[in-house]
């Protein structure tokens, strides 16, 4: 494995048992042994919300620490990218910016601008983004 750290900012994996990495947090490109992860122009943390590999899941949640370009290599969603930039309001997830994610050879690209930067994004197909936003909500307020 191979992560790029900025100075003095941390990096971090979770490695599932069969090799499958579940989140990222990298200033840079993260890149394993089956091929690319991620490319950052900024601090970044990247997690599935469905428990799969990155590349392999159809629901991610992209939290920027910074203005620049995300690439998301994904095998999952690269013909149907939707984002929705949001917030939890009384613990309810509330969209506020939707779009669809430009892809290109399989990567997803991510612009954050000054607006998006410190925000949560959701990405996922039009037909999982509402599961994805209740497995954030699951997961930040953990309820069951």
């Amino acid at each position: 494995m191979r992560v790029d750290l900025a100075r003095r900012m941390p990096g971090a994996l979770a490695v599932t048992a069969s090799g499958g990495i579940q989140s990222i947090e990298t200033a840079g490109s993260v890149e394993g042994p089956n091929g690319a992860y991620c490319e950052a122009g900024n601090q970044v943390m990247l997690m599935s919300l469905d428990h799969k590999d990155l590349r392999e899941s159809g629901m991610l949640c992209l939290l920027p620490m910074g203005e620049g370009r995300v690439r998301i290599n994904s095998h999952a969603l690269a013909a149907s990218a939707q984002f929705q930039v949001g917030e939890f309001r009384n613990a309810k997830w509330v969209p506020l910016e939707r779009g669809e994610l430009a892809a290109k050879d399989g990567w997803l690209n991510v612009e954050v601008s000054r607006d998006r930067d410190l925000s949560i994004i959701l990405i996922a197909s039009a037909i999982q983004m509402e599961e994805a936003a209740r497995r954030l909500t699951q997961l930040l307020t953990l309820s069951a």
